[in-house]
């Protein structure tokens, strides 16, 4: 009778499925959302959003690297003290992504390895875990 239990249980765990990746994670952006409602998807280069357990969040552009800070509770993102490096070399798609990101996020959504940051228009960026 034990092994039956022992072995319902290992069969138990081992069909565990995949669960919702954390926000303190390493994040690239795959799209988002501008103004027009057009989607910018991001092909040419990576942009990078690494959330900190010490409540820090860099964003690594494609010249230039931005540092801030950042509260959560429940679904809701306050983002707070951003500076960047010299901004004057990113390309168009990077600062419409960061102006975006600092400027209208308000809430996060994790559902397996994606995370999709909202603001006042619906999903505004959508980002997947980096492998």
């Amino acid at each position: 009778m034990k092994y039956i239990i022992w072995f319902s249980c290992f069969f138990l765990l081992s069909c565990k499925s995949d669960e919702d990746a954390s926000l303190i994670n390493k994040w690239k952006l795959d799209s988002y959302i501008k103004n027009s409602g057009s989607t910018v998807t991001l092909l040419s280069f990576p942009i990078h959003f690494v959330f900190e357990k010490d409540s820090t969040v860099k964003i690594n552009l494609n010249v230039n690297t931005c540092n801030g800070e950042y509260t959560k509770s429940s679904k809701k993102l306050t983002l707070k003290n951003f500076n960047c490096t010299k901004i004057c070399c990113d390309s168009v798609a990077s600062i419409e992504a960061y102006e975006l990101f600092i400027d209208s996020i308000t809430t996060y959504e994790i559902n397996g390895k994606t995370l999709k940051l909202k603001g006042n228009y619906g999903t505004a960026m959508q980002l997947s875990l980096f492998q």
